[in-house]
């Protein structure tokens, strides 16, 4: 097809020449002009994953990828985090040849609320994982009950898709009424949810066929990685372990392994004994990766939203040698051009942790070192330029330091770092 030819050459000079992933441009472009391509890509994928909500959808996403490369299972995702139609556009297009054919049978793609019910328009997916609605991007969104329409419409559109469902979010939990398939409803053991404060409002149940889910025992270890006990499927017991910090992403660990049972319920896995440890899983650029620098290593913990704010916040309570956090704060496009969120973000708890260093960057710096002022919380150092502050950092020689940053900054940030050590360009991760 003239169509991809087109397009495979577009991505082909975005690589050679530019600094650029080309996990957008090109199917931008698939979307726009040749839409009847990009329903035929979709429409040539047998088997389908979504992985859809306001936090988790990544790590969640490549924790499954994880399991199915593990166990010789054929797929295509798109690994970036572009998870608008552009970036699946363009993963299908860079999967094809020019015929349109794609040689595997099986997609994982996360993807954001509301570009789900576009998709779930033109193909049925086997699978829909939603992990919690939370505010985020409020100028871009709205109110959260705005998402919950986004995730209903897709869901509606599915044509009965299995689901698993965060249960502990009521709205999430809800969704468990427009799918006749099976449905997982995973939950924490109440003691595990005093960190996350879901903005729960009742529903009825007319679902019949539910599977009950349980995480128990979550341990956060020294290194932040956890360990927990899920309970599922006729009293099954999984005891997982995974270097994805903070006890959150046990639903994240959950959600990936019973899909993929589920996927080999369909036939797509084949192997007798499959291996669904996470335990060799390396967390995604961003969602807890380390990155050394000389004596130094930065772990990254996104930033985004409140309720992110907080979990990676309780995260840090683990850590014993507080010496540096790094916040950064930018409000281009991609992170939300109103940064009012971070009023609601619980930054008594940063103050609680004394760290001896808090250090400040972004394009909106001022505005979070005004707002950790009012906490009563000392900062030591705040500039516009990241590029500063971590050559501040570096100097001081500093065994770990924790930086929590929107989603630009983090991008931005592990460039910053690739120009002192080997790091993976996203969409290689």
């Amino acid at each position: 097809m003239l169509s991809l030819i087109i397009v495979k050459a577009v991505l082909i000079c975005i690589r050679t020449f530019t600094k650029y992933s080309g996990t957008a441009l090109p199917g931008l472009i698939v979307e726009t002009y040749f839409p009847k391509t990009f329903e035929k890509l979709l429409r040539n994928i047998k088997h389908m994953v979504l992985v859809t909500g306001t936090n988790g959808k990544t790590t969640t996403s490549r924790m499954l990828c994880h399991l199915l490369k593990k166990n010789n299972v054929g797929f295509i995702s798109n690994p970036s985090g572009s998870n608008l139609l552009r970036g699946i556009a363009s993963t299908l297009a860079e999967n094809s040849d020019i015929a349109g054919n794609i040689k595997t049978n099986l997609a994982v793609f996360e993807i954001e609320e509301a570009s789900l019910p576009k998709l779930t328009g033109i193909i049925r997916p086997d699978i829909i994982i939603v992990t919690n609605i939370f505010r985020d991007q409020l100028d871009a969104y709205g109110e959260i009950d705005k998402t919950y329409q986004y995730l209903k419409e897709g869901i509606e559109k599915s044509d009965n898709p299995r689901l698993i469902l965060n249960a502990d979010d009521e709205r999430v939990r809800s969704l468990r009424n427009f799918s006749k398939n099976e449905v997982d409803l995973i939950s924490f053991e109440k003691a595990y949810l005093r960190h996350i404060k879901f903005e729960n409002r009742e529903s009825k149940n007319t679902a019949t066929n539910i599977k009950a889910c349980e995480i128990r025992n979550v341990e956060v270890h020294k290194d932040l990685g956890i360990s927990f006990d899920l309970s599922y499927g006729e009293g099954k017991i999984k005891k997982i372990a995974t270097l994805s910090p903070g006890f959150h992403n046990a639903f994240n660990a959950s959600a990936a392994i019973i899909s993929f049972d589920s996927l080999s319920k369909l036939g797509v896995v084949k192997a007798n004994k499959p291996d669904t440890s996470l335990s060799d899983f390396k967390p995604p650029f961003g969602r807890g990766e380390i990155i050394k620098v000389g004596n130094t290593k930065f772990q990254i913990l996104l930033f985004k939203n409140p309720a992110g704010a907080n979990l990676n916040l309780h995260l840090l309570e683990s850590v014993q040698k507080r010496e540096a956090v790094f916040l950064i704060l930018n409000d281009n496009t991609a992170d939300g051009k109103d940064v009012s969120w971070i009023w609601d973000c619980d930054f008594t708890l940063l103050k609680n942790l004394n760290f001896k260093n808090v250090y400040i960057s972004g394009t909106r710096a001022f505005d979070l070192a005004l707002r950790l002022k009012y906490e009563g919380i000392e900062v030591s150092q705040v500039d516009g330029n990241a590029h500063k502050i971590l050559d501040l950092i570096l100097k001081e020689n500093f065994d770990m330091v924790y930086v929590l940053p929107t989603y630009t900054a983090m991008l931005s940030v592990r460039g910053l770092l690739s120009q002192h050590t080997g790091v993976k360009e996203i969409w290689k991760h």
